[in-house]
């Protein structure tokens, strides 16, 4: 397993790749972005809302579940089953975060009974870092948002 900056990448970041092309843990910056390199985990689609730990970079869709103190990431691409691909860390989201409809800009997010999906109610495990930029208005879409290393917390946490 790989650790650090890469200058040259052979990967696009919206690709999903079948091999490990990048060293897991590998860290992109591209802009004001900043994306780590993780194995997929089946379910996953872009905008979705991912946990991964640092021993292994295996993404897992968020759930209620979770372990507090996992790092999240949203995949840039459609990073199912067997396939590798970048997960975004920081700066704003250029796939969308997979939010509820009802799920309000500017407030503390947290799990909900649909695997990868975040919203506003305080009922599942917090996530602090994630936010969204403006009303959630379609369910099962993504939406603006920012995430500044974002990871899960226990409880309700207050903004």
């Amino acid at each position: 397993m790989s650790h650090g900056y890469k200058v040259t990448f052979e990967t696009e970041l919206d690709e999903k790749y079948s091999s490990d092309k990048e060293g897991v843990g590998t860290v992109r910056v591209e802009g004001d972005c900043e994306y780590v390199w993780c194995a997929g985990v089946e379910g996953a689609i872009k905008g979705s809302v991912c946990v991964f730990f640092s021993d292994d970079y295996q993404l897992a869709l968020l759930t209620h579940a979770v372990s507090p103190g996992a790092r999240v990431g949203v995949p840039a691409c459609e990073c199912t089953g067997s396939t590798y691909g970048w997960a975004q860390i920081c700066g704003p989201a250029k796939q969308g975060i997979w939010a509820s409809r009802t799920a309000a800009p500017a407030t503390i997010l947290h799990s909900t009974a649909t695997s990868g999906q975040v919203d506003d109610a305080t009922i599942g495990l917090g996530i602090c870092g994630l936010w969204l930029e403006e009303v959630a208005t379609e369910s099962e879409a993504t939406h603006a948002g920012w995430m500044m290393y974002p990871n899960t917390t226990t409880g309700n946490i207050a903004a």
